[in-house]
């Protein structure tokens, strides 16, 4: 059986064109956490609950201390990809923290905490707060926040 004969270059170059309009649009759409999801405010909130709540086993500086680094090249690798979306670490970290009362913050704390920990990693905040809604943290995906200069660098472990 003999393929159809194809149409003519210029009949497929509207398709390709929409296809790639559809393409660009989509990822214009796609908000990234270095789009600033968080306000300045929020993360101060999230701070004051990360000393009482965090610091402890994460380390003041979010370092590591007793448990995984919140910040810097460690935590970047494990959670700056843009497959992950912002709901993916707050998912592991409602359910786990903090570890020997899991569960126990709000979830507006939970969604505090977290704009602490982008503003640490270098991710500008925004005019709109980070909402503790799931649904709305699927759009949002995890990417590296551009270099800083070096005054701004994140905290560093001992």
């Amino acid at each position: 059986m003999e393929n159809p004969p194809r149409p003519p270059a210029a009949r497929r170059r509207p398709y390709a064109l929409l296809s790639l309009g559809f393409c660009l649009s989509i990822a214009a759409a796609t908000p990234f956490v270095a789009d600033g999801v968080y306000t300045k405010e929020q993360a101060e909130r999230g701070r004051a609950t990360y000393d009482v709540e965090c610091a402890r086993c994460h380390g003041d500086k979010l370092q590591g201390g007793d448990s995984t680094p919140l910040a810097g090249e460690r935590f970047l690798a494990s959670w700056g990809r843009p497959n992950l979306t912002l709901d993916d670490l707050y998912y592991v970290v409602r359910k786990t923290m903090p570890k020997e009362t899991a569960g126990t913050l709000t979830r507006q704390e939970y969604a505090d905490v977290m704009a602490y920990v982008l503003q640490q990693n270098g991710f500008a905040p925004g005019e709109k707060e980070l909402t503790p809604d799931p649904a709305v943290m699927k759009t949002v995906r995890f990417e590296a926040p551009a270099p800083r200069a070096p005054h701004d660098a994140p905290p560093t472990s001992r």
